[in-house]
């Protein structure tokens, strides 16, 4: 009787990865999935691309990947998003590297690892999980640069996500923040992300007029009259639909 290890090792150096026979490199991508190591995933990778053992190839990647540590496993996903029948699948190794990060204390890595995440989830339209991603971010001890960092990294998406799901005091907050910094100007995007709000017919006025109560209330520098301007001009987007807000009120 031969240990699955040992076996493993067996079977490398007979090369029996790349036999002629499907059903014995079948058997070899089962052993791999159980007792294979990183040594064995690239030739599983390139196993991804033949017919009928791209799947067992993948699911044996990912068995290997979940018993490494998550650098490697954001290195490979970073190879898997170039294979295009495999590339949806990045987010659940992204997933399984934020555990695995989190597990090792790893902050920095863990931070990319979550601005990754919540920009693909930006990307795909999910706003709630945008949204989880930003709470896990602000929530961190922001004395820290690389916590600063990938909240700035982040700002654009949150702002939207937050939007839709109608929190306009943290929406309100990040412009806050970009608004102390002087990283805003009258054409930032995200200036015109608030604009492009005021302007949809699909938003309701109500909700249009709890955020500019927010917005109104952020304290400016003397160079920053343009956001003034702006506040007048989202206050004029909501007169024209017949709703009088006085921004002096809101001070």
């Amino acid at each position: 009787n031969v240990d699955k290890t040992t076996a493993m090792q067996l079977f490398r150096e007979l090369k029996l990865e790349e036999d002629a026979s499907p059903a014995v490199r079948l058997i070899v991508i089962d052993l791999a999935s159980q007792n294979g190591t990183a040594d064995d995933l690239e030739w599983l990778f390139v196993l991804l691309k033949s017919n009928g053992q791209g799947e067992p190839a993948w699911q044996a990647m990912m068995s290997i990947l979940q018993r490494q540590e998550a650098k490697i496993i954001v290195d490979w996903a970073d190879r898997i998003e170039q294979v295009q029948s495999f590339s949806g699948q990045v987010s659940e190794m992204l997933e399984s590297a934020e555990q695995k990060a989190a597990a090792q204390k790893d902050e920095i890595l863990l931070c990319q690892l979550q601005v990754r995440i919540l920009k693909k989830n930006w990307g795909k339209g999910l706003f709630e999980e945008v949204v989880a991603y930003r709470d896990k971010l602000a929530g961190k001890n922001n004395d820290k640069e690389y916590v600063q960092e990938s909240l700035r990294q982040t700002d654009y998406y949150s702002i939207e996500a937050y939007l839709q799901h109608r929190k306009f005091a943290q929406a309100a907050g990040i412009a806050e923040e970009l608004l102390k910094r002087d990283a805003l100007n009258e054409n930032s995007d995200i200036v015109e992300m608030i604009n492009a709000y005021y302007i949809s017919e699909k938003i309701s006025i109500e909700d249009k007029k709890s955020l500019l109560e927010l917005l109104a209330e952020i304290p400016i520098n003397i160079e920053q009259t343009w956001w003034q301007v702006r506040l007048e001009q989202w206050r004029g987007a909501l007169a024209d639909n017949g709703q009088s807000v006085s921004l002096e009120a809101t001070k």
